[in-house]
């Protein structure tokens, strides 16, 4: 590689991009990204917190915010922005869906707030809530939310094919990808993608706004989950996150190959 190549990939500013996936562990992901950037990171929020819109809403900002080396949001769906005088650096943890409904469930119902789903959770149960989300308000966060989140929002959730495809593409085209019950080892990997781009970029593992305790196993979630809701409704939850439940798969088997 010629000087002025090396010099000019020197000079290109380097971003982190987390993509915030609701009760993916992304409350602990912006701790250790404030920890290690300080004012050097920013959480960016852009509309509603029920809105989705293309990461390419944050150029402006981070444009007008030029020290800024890592942002989170929960609002941008993929792929990430791009910019000639960038090298962007997506970070995103995926979760199997099952487990991520019942986190959820479990801190909806531990808000003290007017919000519908707070008060669904806290006034039916598990099963309400469920069935509330999947029967009464199509609530998209129950319906391969993290598969649409990954192919840009654009498939629908209901053609299972086409929106696996453009999930599993994206996926592919991640150096590094996070899954939520391996959170170390994720680390592990993200910090031998970014470590060479940032300059002493160490994340050590730690754990914030966990609403499940995670006392127990993976299976023995599920399975309480199955004996609360019941067999129907368990069975169609996860009829509705089959993409979700795939993708969750394919990043687990490739973290730990």
């Amino acid at each position: 590689m010629s000087s002025l190549v090396e010099a000019a990939l020197a000079s290109r500013r380097s971003i982190i991009v987390h993509f915030h996936f609701f009760k993916n562990a992304g409350t602990s992901v912006e701790f250790l990204l404030r920890t290690h950037f300080g004012d050097a990171f920013a959480i960016y929020e852009h509309g509603q917190p029920t809105e989705t819109f293309p990461a390419t809403v944050l150029v402006p900002f981070l444009q007008k915010h030029e020290r800024l080396q890592a942002i989170s949001s929960h609002t941008i769906c993929f792929p990430a922005p791009s910019h000639p005088d960038w090298s962007v650096f997506p970070v995103v943890f995926l979760r199997h869906p099952l487990d991520r409904v019942l986190s959820m469930y479990r801190y909806e119902k531990q808000q003290d707030s007017s919000n519908p789903g707070v008060q669904i959770a806290r006034e039916r149960g598990l099963a309400g809530y469920v069935e509330a989300a999947l029967f009464e308000t199509g609530s998209r966060s129950f319906r391969n939310y993290q598969a649409w989140m990954l192919a840009g929002c654009r498939e629908t959730a209901e053609d299972h094919d086409s929106l696996l495809r453009a999930a599993t593409g994206a996926l592919n085209r991640l150096p590094a990808v996070g899954v939520v019950d391996q959170f170390d080892k994720s680390l592990e990997c993200f910090n031998e993608w970014l470590a060479p781009h940032f300059h002493d970029l160490d994340l050590q593992p730690v754990h914030r706004n966990r609403s499940d305790g995670r006392a127990s196993s993976m299976d023995e979630r599920l399975r309480s989950f199955r004996e609360r809701v019941g067999e129907a409704l368990f069975e169609r939850l996860e009829r509705e996150n089959a993409v979700d439940l795939e993708l969750y798969r394919i990043a687990r088997r490739r973290l730990l190959q």
